[in-house]
């Protein structure tokens, strides 16, 4: 499971965006799929950055469990146990439940921020768990909080399909129409565009699957046979083409063979 290019917000215009990344499994516990991607605040990559990272669990109890663990242990989760608090431990209203704590940066070894503002913010829907850090005054901190949690509805309930009500292939030989949302090839790094967060805000979640999983993608997505072992699309299955023409995306007939 991953969770789909595009999905975070800004990805677009995002320094560096990695999926499987290092995390702290005591403080986030066993996500099944996870993303994170950085915007660097200043010219030079070793001053603060602002982050953006989501995790997805296995359910929504798992992504309860980690917010009520997470709670007491909040300032050293955010990298900066022992710093000086400006604001304690906060619930905000924000998605299902949050997590808010401001910090003063310690001095380090540039010093260019020490006693800045550190926002760490966590934010839970569903079974998603997103978590916002960098220097308050920057005020991306909230912004991208902002956008990326309408978008996580789909991974919570109340989170209808605004047009065709997409399905879940579950037997090997399935056929199915594929709305195709992006198609990514293995170890390359490309600007990406925002389409499946775009439609997760519409009550859609996109799945990455590999081309070779679904018998006809990739003739008619154009896959050349030798790159086609290490190319992935990013997909809405449908039960038929009119159902997956409303989303106004290239649509591909195919027989799903990996379930």
């Amino acid at each position: 499971m991953k969770v789909p290019p595009g999905f975070l917000a800004g990805e677009s215009t995002a320094d560096e965006v990695i999926d499987d990344h290092d995390y702290q499994a005591d403080c986030l516990g066993q996500p099944v799929a996870r993303r994170v991607m950085s915007e660097f605040d200043g010219e030079r990559e070793q001053r603060r950055h602002l982050t953006q990272a989501l995790y997805v669990y296995r359910d929504e109890d798992a992504a309860k469990a980690v917010m009520r663990d997470l709670k007491p242990k909040l300032q050293r989760c955010s990298g900066f146990e022992g710093a000086s608090v400006l604001k304690p431990v906060s619930t905000p209203a924000l998605g299902s439940e949050a997590l808010s704590i401001t910090i003063a940066l310690p001095l380090d070894g540039a010093g260019e921020h020490a006693g800045e503002p550190f926002r760490f913010l966590v934010v839970r829907v569903g079974s998603a768990v997103a978590v916002f850090d960098g220097i308050a005054r920057t005020p991306e901190t909230v912004d991208r909080s902002t956008a990326l949690i309408p978008r996580m509805c789909v991974f919570g309930s109340g989170c209808p399909p605004k047009y065709a009500t997409p399905v879940t292939p579950t037997v090997n030989g399935a056929e199915a129409w594929a709305a195709v949302v992006g198609v990514q090839e293995t170890g390359v790094r490309e600007k990406t565009a925002e389409k499946a967060g775009d439609l997760a805000r519409l009550g859609y979640r996109a799945v990455v699957v590999p081309v070779s999983c679904d018998v006809g993608a990739v003739e008619a997505l154009g896959v050349p046979a030798e790159k086609a072992a290490h190319t992935t699309y990013s997909v809405v299955y449908f039960g038929s083409r009119q159902d997956a023409e409303t989303l106004g995306l290239q649509v591909v007939q195919v027989r799903t063979y990996c379930l």
